[in-house]
């Protein structure tokens, strides 16, 4: 899983590059929660994961498919775990 879920998070990072520039440097991510509407990747940048505005990274696919959720059956916390630390790789590999 932490194969699939890495191109996941890549895909997903690799949209908000195209759509919301310099996105990683408006994470908090001391406040980041994937878990939580607000505190996840979506919510600190469009104030909600389900926005308006956020709807239109997945107007195609699944929050799930883009790394931004997880799927029912995948919700557990090691993947909510490992989920965040490839977030947390991305937004550094932007920062820097």
């Amino acid at each position: 899983m932490a194969t699939t879920l890495k191109s996941k998070v890549i895909k997903g990072a690799k949209i908000l590059d195209a759509l919301r520039s310099g996105w990683a440097r408006k994470i908090n991510m001391t406040n980041l929660d994937l878990e939580d509407c607000d505190e996840c990747i979506i919510g600190q940048l469009f104030g909600e994961y389900l926005s308006k505005d956020a709807e239109l990274l997945t107007k195609d696919a699944l929050g799930a498919d883009l790394g931004y959720d997880l799927l029912p059956q995948d919700d557990r916390m090691e993947n909510w775990e490992n989920l965040a630390r490839l977030w947390k790789e991305q937004i550094r590999k932007r920062r820097n």
